[in-house]
């Protein structure tokens, strides 16, 4: 539970001062492997709620997803309950989702990612952080990027499997 506060505190404290606060999440438990597109696992739907309850404090004015279901349903309660349409994005165009946000004048975003995919964000948001690709049975991460623009911006990781069950 502390962590949780601790991580409110960032989100907010950090996210008041970026230009753009980004939180990047990867697509939580699919239900197959079989198909290219399968949805969200039972144990996938409820960590897609629990980020919901987890997120129902902040608010957002963008949310984007890679264009398959199972990113779409895990951000889709946060998008619900902020009025958004979830808008989708190239997987690994760091620059190209940077130009849609500052287009857009948002401010506050959730993004949904893959395990293949998320790392290439992280490195173009924040170079320095030199992220490697998850492994593929990581699910349990939220990522808290603070964007400036005119300097360099700020990593925070979170670690779901504390307190999501």
């Amino acid at each position: 539970m502390r962590i949780f506060f601790t991580f409110l505190l960032l989100i907010t404290a950090l996210g008041s001062q970026a230009q753009i606060k980004v939180v990047l999440v990867r697509h939580s438990v699919k239900s197959d492997n079989t198909s290219r597109d399968p949805d969200l696992s039972a144990e996938g739907k409820n960590y897609a709620e629990a980020l919901g309850r987890f997120l129902e404090n902040e608010s957002f004015d963008g949310a984007y997803a890679t264009p398959f279901k199972r990113t779409h349903q895990t951000i889709e309660k946060v998008a619900v309950k902020n009025q958004l349409a979830i808008r989708d994005y190239p997987p690994v165009d760091g620059k190209g989702l940077l130009a849609k946000i500052q287009e857009s004048g948002q401010k506050s975003v959730i993004v949904a990612g893959h395990s293949n995919t998320i790392h290439h964000l992280i490195n173009y948001f924040v170079p320095e952080a030199k992220m490697e690709e998850l492994d593929e049975s990581d699910y349990g991460k939220v990522f808290l990027i603070s964007y400036y623009g005119d300097r360099p911006a700020s990593l925070f990781v979170l670690n779901t499997k504390d307190w999501i069950k």
